[in-house]
Protein backbone atom coordinates (compact mmCIF):
# COMPACT_ATOMS: atom_id res chain seq x y z
CA UNK A 1 0.00 0.00 0.00
CA UNK A 2 1.67 3.25 -1.17
CA UNK A 3 0.68 6.56 -0.75
CA UNK A 4 2.18 9.31 -3.12
CA UNK A 5 2.17 11.99 -0.37
CA UNK A 6 3.64 11.71 3.91
CA UNK A 7 0.54 12.21 5.53
CA UNK A 8 2.72 13.83 8.45
CA UNK A 9 3.53 17.27 8.14
CA UNK A 10 6.84 16.63 10.34
CA UNK A 11 9.21 14.20 8.74
CA UNK A 12 12.75 13.34 10.27
CA UNK A 13 15.76 14.39 7.48
CA UNK A 14 17.18 10.99 6.16
CA UNK A 15 21.18 10.46 7.03
CA UNK A 16 23.18 11.02 3.04
CA UNK A 17 19.67 13.31 2.22
CA UNK A 18 21.64 16.19 2.80
CA UNK A 19 25.13 17.35 2.15
CA UNK A 20 26.46 17.63 5.38
CA UNK A 21 29.13 19.67 5.48
CA UNK A 22 26.45 22.61 4.70
CA UNK A 23 23.35 21.10 6.55
CA UNK A 24 25.58 20.50 9.99
CA UNK A 25 25.76 24.60 9.93
CA UNK A 26 21.83 24.44 11.00
CA UNK A 27 20.54 21.85 13.29
CA UNK A 28 17.18 20.26 12.55
CA UNK A 29 14.55 20.89 14.98
CA UNK A 30 14.37 18.24 17.13
CA UNK A 31 11.35 15.42 16.28
CA UNK A 32 9.38 15.73 19.54
CA UNK A 33 9.62 19.49 19.00
CA UNK A 34 7.76 19.10 16.00
CA UNK A 35 5.53 16.09 16.79
CA UNK A 36 4.15 19.33 19.21
CA UNK A 37 3.95 21.88 16.58
CA UNK A 38 1.95 19.30 14.74
CA UNK A 39 -0.68 19.12 17.48
CA UNK A 40 -0.58 22.63 18.46
CA UNK A 41 -0.83 24.06 14.71
CA UNK A 42 -2.48 20.81 13.17
CA UNK A 43 -5.07 20.33 15.62
CA UNK A 44 -5.89 23.31 16.96
CA UNK A 45 -5.26 26.61 15.45
CA UNK A 46 -5.53 25.86 11.69
CA UNK A 47 -8.65 24.16 12.50
CA UNK A 48 -9.55 27.22 14.57
CA UNK A 49 -8.56 29.55 11.97
CA UNK A 50 -10.38 27.53 8.92
CA UNK A 51 -13.86 28.04 11.27
CA UNK A 52 -13.48 31.64 12.08
CA UNK A 53 -12.93 32.09 7.99
CA UNK A 54 -16.09 29.80 7.57
CA UNK A 55 -18.10 32.30 9.79
CA UNK A 56 -16.15 35.39 9.50
CA UNK A 57 -17.23 35.27 5.58
CA UNK A 58 -20.34 33.73 5.69
CA UNK A 59 -21.37 36.65 8.06
CA UNK A 60 -19.73 39.18 5.01
CA UNK A 61 -21.47 37.56 2.22
CA UNK A 62 -24.69 38.08 4.62
CA UNK A 63 -23.87 41.81 4.51
CA UNK A 64 -22.78 42.58 1.20
CA UNK A 65 -26.21 41.10 -0.44
CA UNK A 66 -28.40 42.80 2.06
CA UNK A 67 -26.60 46.47 0.85
CA UNK A 68 -28.33 45.49 -2.79
CA UNK A 69 -24.53 45.05 -4.29
CA UNK A 70 -25.02 48.58 -6.16
CA UNK A 71 -21.37 49.12 -6.47
CA UNK A 72 -18.85 47.27 -8.37
CA UNK A 73 -16.75 47.19 -5.16
CA UNK A 74 -19.21 45.60 -3.29
CA UNK A 75 -19.92 43.13 -6.27
CA UNK A 76 -15.95 42.25 -5.49
CA UNK A 77 -16.13 41.66 -2.09
CA UNK A 78 -18.92 39.18 -1.87
CA UNK A 79 -16.92 37.17 -4.77
CA UNK A 80 -13.88 37.28 -2.64
CA UNK A 81 -15.41 36.70 0.66
CA UNK A 82 -17.24 33.66 -1.00
CA UNK A 83 -14.12 32.33 -2.81
CA UNK A 84 -12.44 32.67 0.70
CA UNK A 85 -15.76 31.23 2.57
CA UNK A 86 -15.43 27.69 0.22
CA UNK A 87 -11.09 27.91 0.82
CA UNK A 88 -11.62 27.85 4.69
CA UNK A 89 -14.59 25.19 4.06
CA UNK A 90 -12.18 22.74 2.40
CA UNK A 91 -9.30 23.28 4.30
CA UNK A 92 -11.69 22.53 7.74
CA UNK A 93 -11.67 19.40 6.14
CA UNK A 94 -8.16 18.56 5.64
CA UNK A 95 -7.74 19.92 9.22
CA UNK A 96 -9.31 17.21 10.28
CA UNK A 97 -6.89 14.65 8.53
CA UNK A 98 -4.41 15.94 11.43
CA UNK A 99 -7.07 15.59 14.11
CA UNK A 100 -8.03 11.65 12.73
CA UNK A 101 -4.18 11.26 12.54
CA UNK A 102 -4.43 11.19 16.16
CA UNK A 103 -7.63 9.18 16.74
CA UNK A 104 -8.29 7.00 13.92
CA UNK A 105 -5.39 6.34 10.78
CA UNK A 106 -8.02 4.72 8.77
CA UNK A 107 -10.33 7.51 8.68
CA UNK A 108 -7.81 9.90 8.48
CA UNK A 109 -6.72 8.12 4.84
CA UNK A 110 -9.99 7.98 3.50
CA UNK A 111 -10.86 11.12 4.29
CA UNK A 112 -7.26 12.22 2.97
CA UNK A 113 -8.06 10.16 -0.57
CA UNK A 114 -11.24 11.78 -0.90
CA UNK A 115 -9.94 15.22 -0.44
CA UNK A 116 -6.94 15.34 -2.74
CA UNK A 117 -8.80 13.19 -5.06
CA UNK A 118 -11.96 15.57 -5.28
CA UNK A 119 -11.67 18.89 -3.15
CA UNK A 120 -7.96 19.83 -3.18
CA UNK A 121 -8.66 20.93 -6.97
CA UNK A 122 -11.36 23.49 -6.35
CA UNK A 123 -9.44 24.29 -3.20
CA UNK A 124 -6.45 25.63 -5.22
CA UNK A 125 -8.36 27.39 -7.94
CA UNK A 126 -10.13 29.36 -5.12
CA UNK A 127 -6.75 30.77 -3.85
CA UNK A 128 -6.26 31.92 -7.71
CA UNK A 129 -10.08 33.38 -7.81
CA UNK A 130 -9.38 35.15 -4.38
CA UNK A 131 -5.87 36.56 -5.54
CA UNK A 132 -7.13 37.38 -9.21
CA UNK A 133 -10.43 38.90 -7.12
CA UNK A 134 -8.21 41.39 -5.35
CA UNK A 135 -6.27 42.43 -8.48
CA UNK A 136 -9.21 43.44 -9.93
CA UNK A 137 -10.87 45.67 -7.32
CA UNK A 138 -6.83 47.16 -7.12
CA UNK A 139 -6.94 47.83 -11.03
CA UNK A 140 -10.77 49.44 -10.52
CA UNK A 141 -9.54 51.56 -7.56
CA UNK A 142 -6.30 52.78 -9.81
CA UNK A 143 -9.13 53.63 -12.96
CA UNK A 144 -11.22 55.67 -10.11
CA UNK A 145 -8.45 57.63 -8.57
CA UNK A 146 -6.32 58.07 -11.94
CA UNK A 147 -9.80 59.28 -13.87
CA UNK A 148 -12.41 60.12 -11.53
CA UNK A 149 -14.44 62.00 -13.79
CA UNK A 150 -14.79 58.98 -16.58
CA UNK A 151 -14.74 56.24 -13.86
CA UNK A 152 -18.75 56.15 -13.54
CA UNK A 153 -17.84 55.05 -17.29
CA UNK A 154 -15.58 52.74 -17.37
CA UNK A 155 -16.48 51.01 -13.75
CA UNK A 156 -19.68 49.40 -14.18
CA UNK A 157 -21.57 46.86 -12.67
CA UNK A 158 -22.18 44.72 -15.03
CA UNK A 159 -18.21 45.33 -16.71
CA UNK A 160 -17.08 44.20 -13.11
CA UNK A 161 -19.75 41.22 -13.27
CA UNK A 162 -18.00 40.21 -17.09
CA UNK A 163 -14.54 40.68 -15.48
CA UNK A 164 -15.26 38.50 -12.65
CA UNK A 165 -16.85 35.87 -14.79
CA UNK A 166 -14.42 35.96 -17.27
CA UNK A 167 -11.73 35.14 -14.45
CA UNK A 168 -13.71 32.50 -12.99
CA UNK A 169 -14.01 30.71 -16.87
CA UNK A 170 -10.76 31.40 -17.70
CA UNK A 171 -8.65 29.80 -14.16
CA UNK A 172 -11.80 27.11 -13.98
CA UNK A 173 -10.16 24.87 -16.82
CA UNK A 174 -6.57 24.90 -15.23
CA UNK A 175 -7.47 22.95 -12.41
CA UNK A 176 -10.38 21.24 -12.85
CA UNK A 177 -7.90 18.87 -14.62
CA UNK A 178 -6.48 17.40 -11.63
CA UNK A 179 -9.70 16.01 -10.84
CA UNK A 180 -8.35 13.20 -13.61
CA UNK A 181 -5.12 12.73 -11.78
CA UNK A 182 -5.64 10.59 -9.09
CA UNK A 183 -7.97 6.95 -8.95
CA UNK A 184 -9.02 5.56 -5.65
CA UNK A 185 -8.14 2.20 -4.05
CA UNK A 186 -10.06 -0.01 -1.38
CA UNK A 187 -8.05 -2.22 0.81
CA UNK A 188 -9.60 -4.11 3.89
CA UNK A 189 -7.88 -3.30 6.65
CA UNK A 190 -7.60 -6.71 8.66
CA UNK A 191 -6.68 -5.06 12.23
CA UNK A 192 -9.13 -2.57 11.86
CA UNK A 193 -11.26 -4.62 10.48
CA UNK A 194 -12.93 -2.34 7.86
CA UNK A 195 -12.09 -0.95 3.82
CA UNK A 196 -9.87 2.07 3.73
CA UNK A 197 -9.55 4.07 0.42
CA UNK A 198 -6.27 4.77 -0.61
CA UNK A 199 -5.66 7.68 -3.63
CA UNK A 200 -2.92 6.69 -6.86
CA UNK A 201 -2.30 8.41 -9.74
CA UNK A 202 -4.72 7.88 -12.38
CA UNK A 203 -3.68 6.22 -15.66
CA UNK A 204 -4.79 9.60 -17.34
CA UNK A 205 -1.88 11.71 -15.60
CA UNK A 206 0.71 9.40 -16.15
CA UNK A 207 0.31 9.27 -19.50
CA UNK A 208 0.55 13.00 -19.53
CA UNK A 209 2.47 13.99 -16.84
CA UNK A 210 4.38 16.28 -18.96
CA UNK A 211 1.33 18.44 -19.68
CA UNK A 212 1.05 18.60 -15.92
CA UNK A 213 4.30 19.73 -15.19
CA UNK A 214 3.96 22.50 -17.21
CA UNK A 215 0.37 23.31 -16.20
CA UNK A 216 1.71 23.47 -12.80
CA UNK A 217 4.36 25.38 -13.21
CA UNK A 218 2.27 28.03 -15.32
CA UNK A 219 -0.82 28.28 -12.95
CA UNK A 220 0.99 28.57 -9.87
CA UNK A 221 3.75 31.27 -11.22
CA UNK A 222 1.69 33.11 -13.67
CA UNK A 223 -1.98 32.78 -12.13
CA UNK A 224 -0.75 33.02 -8.31
CA UNK A 225 2.55 34.70 -7.79
CA UNK A 226 3.20 36.93 -11.08
CA UNK A 227 -0.32 38.59 -12.23
CA UNK A 228 -2.15 39.09 -9.44
CA UNK A 229 1.00 40.02 -7.12
CA UNK A 230 2.32 42.49 -9.96
CA UNK A 231 -1.47 44.03 -10.60
CA UNK A 232 -1.57 44.83 -6.81
CA UNK A 233 1.71 46.32 -6.42
CA UNK A 234 1.37 48.43 -9.36
CA UNK A 235 -1.52 49.24 -8.90
CA UNK A 236 -1.03 49.88 -4.84
CA UNK A 237 1.98 52.50 -5.95
CA UNK A 238 0.23 54.34 -8.56
CA UNK A 239 -2.93 54.98 -6.36
CA UNK A 240 -0.55 56.14 -3.40
CA UNK A 241 1.38 58.94 -5.79
CA UNK A 242 -1.81 60.08 -7.01
CA UNK A 243 -3.16 60.72 -3.52
CA UNK A 244 -0.06 62.00 -2.51
CA UNK A 245 -0.49 64.69 -5.14
CA UNK A 246 -3.64 65.29 -4.41
CA UNK A 247 -3.91 65.48 -0.72
CA UNK A 248 -2.44 69.69 -1.27
CA UNK A 249 -5.73 70.24 -3.08
CA UNK A 250 -8.07 69.14 -0.53
CA UNK A 251 -8.29 72.23 1.47
CA UNK A 252 -9.00 74.45 -2.04
CA UNK A 253 -12.33 72.30 -2.46
CA UNK A 254 -16.00 72.59 -1.51
CA UNK A 255 -17.83 71.14 1.35
CA UNK A 256 -19.53 68.43 -0.76
CA UNK A 257 -16.80 67.94 -3.15
CA UNK A 258 -14.90 67.12 0.07
CA UNK A 259 -17.55 64.82 1.67
CA UNK A 260 -17.64 62.87 -1.73
CA UNK A 261 -13.82 62.52 -1.58
CA UNK A 262 -13.54 61.34 1.84
CA UNK A 263 -16.00 58.44 1.19
CA UNK A 264 -13.72 57.86 -2.05
CA UNK A 265 -11.04 57.52 -0.17
CA UNK A 266 -12.28 55.20 2.32
CA UNK A 267 -13.25 52.67 -0.30
CA UNK A 268 -9.27 53.33 -1.45
CA UNK A 269 -8.29 52.36 1.71
CA UNK A 270 -9.97 49.47 2.40
CA UNK A 271 -8.97 47.89 -1.48
CA UNK A 272 -5.47 48.99 -0.13
CA UNK A 273 -5.71 47.34 3.11
CA UNK A 274 -7.13 44.22 0.97
CA UNK A 275 -4.13 44.12 -1.19
CA UNK A 276 -1.78 44.64 1.85
CA UNK A 277 -3.52 42.07 3.38
CA UNK A 278 -2.90 39.72 0.23
CA UNK A 279 0.64 40.29 -0.48
CA UNK A 280 2.09 40.19 2.75
CA UNK A 281 -0.22 36.98 4.17
CA UNK A 282 0.04 35.21 1.05
CA UNK A 283 1.55 35.96 -1.79
CA UNK A 284 5.21 36.56 0.26
CA UNK A 285 5.23 33.00 2.16
CA UNK A 286 3.79 31.11 -0.96
CA UNK A 287 6.74 32.70 -2.52
CA UNK A 288 8.85 31.36 -0.08
CA UNK A 289 7.71 28.36 0.25
CA UNK A 290 8.00 27.55 -3.09
CA UNK A 291 11.54 29.20 -3.49
CA UNK A 292 12.52 26.18 -0.65
CA UNK A 293 10.95 23.59 -2.60
CA UNK A 294 12.04 24.86 -6.26
CA UNK A 295 15.60 25.74 -4.73
CA UNK A 296 18.16 22.62 -4.32
CA UNK A 297 20.68 24.35 -2.58
CA UNK A 298 17.80 25.63 -0.23
CA UNK A 299 16.68 22.07 0.25
CA UNK A 300 20.27 20.84 0.96
CA UNK A 301 20.79 23.54 3.52
CA UNK A 302 17.89 23.69 5.22
CA UNK A 303 16.72 20.43 7.39
CA UNK A 304 13.66 19.09 6.81
CA UNK A 305 11.88 19.65 10.13
CA UNK A 306 13.06 23.35 9.40
CA UNK A 307 11.28 23.23 6.01
CA UNK A 308 8.15 21.74 6.99
CA UNK A 309 7.84 24.66 10.14
CA UNK A 310 8.18 27.23 7.25
CA UNK A 311 5.35 25.65 5.22
CA UNK A 312 3.13 25.60 8.77
CA UNK A 313 3.87 29.44 9.26
CA UNK A 314 2.55 29.69 5.46
CA UNK A 315 -0.32 27.85 6.30
CA UNK A 316 -1.12 30.31 8.99
CA UNK A 317 -0.56 33.21 7.34
CA UNK A 318 -2.58 32.37 4.43
CA UNK A 319 -5.65 30.77 6.41
CA UNK A 320 -5.36 34.27 8.42
CA UNK A 321 -5.64 36.35 5.70
CA UNK A 322 -8.53 34.28 3.85
CA UNK A 323 -10.72 35.06 7.94
CA UNK A 324 -9.38 38.84 8.58
CA UNK A 325 -11.12 40.21 5.96
CA UNK A 326 -14.10 41.49 7.85
CA UNK A 327 -11.91 43.39 10.36
CA UNK A 328 -11.12 45.12 7.31
CA UNK A 329 -14.80 45.97 6.50
CA UNK A 330 -15.73 46.19 9.65
CA UNK A 331 -12.54 49.23 10.84
CA UNK A 332 -12.67 50.60 7.66
CA UNK A 333 -16.99 51.13 6.77
CA UNK A 334 -19.15 52.31 8.88
CA UNK A 335 -22.38 51.80 6.88
CA UNK A 336 -20.53 47.54 6.56
CA UNK A 337 -20.12 47.88 10.34
CA UNK A 338 -23.84 49.20 10.88
CA UNK A 339 -25.54 45.94 9.03
CA UNK A 340 -23.46 43.95 11.30
CA UNK A 341 -24.73 45.17 14.39
CA UNK A 342 -28.01 44.21 13.18
CA UNK A 343 -27.19 40.65 13.64
CA UNK A 344 -26.44 41.21 17.17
Amino acid sequence: MNRNESKSVYVTTQPGLQNSAVSSMIADVPSDVMHYVHISLGCVLLPALGLTGVVMNTLVTVVMWRHGLEESTQILILTLALSDLFFSATRLIEHAENILEQLDIVSMYTLGTFYTTYLKPLTNFSIATSANIVAIMSVERLIAVWFPFKASRLITNFRTILAIISTLLFLFPWYALDIWSYDIKWYFIRDYHRPMAVYYFSKFYLEHSNMYSILNSIRNSVFVMIIPPGSIIVSSIMITIKLSRSSILVRHISSNAYVKRSKDLKVVKMALALCFSVVSLRIIPTYMVAFIYYSTVLQKILPANVVALIAYAQQVFFQASASANLVVYVSMSPKFAKTLKTFS
